[in-house]
């Protein structure tokens, strides 16, 4: 593709010391928390496989051009400016948003699923310690390490809850 090989050339081009992908958990599928980098890829949904595809293609060039890189498998940041709509808008901020506008919060299946939940300063300080660190050619998740379910998330918001049901095909 030609932009992959446009970002590659320009790294080369620039000389730029390290290449840190923003790579995302979701890659995982599924995962127990938590999670290992060596844990099965199981990419269950098309943003799942396009950000590890993006992953692949970034080892495949830095390995092709000799370009220093890490990736950074990211888990469910959140933060002061969370996305609140769209497919993939992060659970807290379209929780607050639902709490601003006094709805209730619209929780998919039981609540019961967990996530690992990091905040968007850590994940910053992980780009930073990435930059600065000797080693290269690795994948590190940046995440909390502790997983929360939905339902323990929208009880610390307090509000009203509106399951929706989970299609079963």
């Amino acid at each position: 593709d030609k932009l992959d090989k446009y970002v590659a050339d320009e790294i080369r081009k620039r000389k730029i010391a390290k290449f840190i992908y923003a790579a995302s958990s979701s890659c995982y599928g599924i995962a127990k928390t938590p999670t290992k980098e060596n844990a099965p890829i199981d990419t269950k949904y098309p943003y799942a496989l396009s950000k590890y595809l993006g992953e692949k293609i970034s080892f495949h060039w830095a390995s092709v051009y000799k370009i220093p890189i890490i990736s950074l498998r990211i888990f469910n940041a959140y933060g002061t400016r969370s996305k609140t709509s769209g497919t993939y808008g992060a659970a807290f901020g379209v929780f607050l948003k639902q709490k601003l506008e006094k709805k209730p919060f619209t929780i998919v299946g039981n609540g019961k699923q967990k996530r690992d939940f990091v905040f968007v300063t850590d994940v910053v300080d992980a780009f930073i310690k990435a930059s600065q660190i000797k080693k290269n050619n690795i994948i590190a998740n940046i995440g909390s390490g502790k997983a929360y379910s939905v339902n323990y998330i929208t009880s610390l918001i307090e509000g009203e809850k509106i399951h929706l049901l989970v299609c079963p095909f």
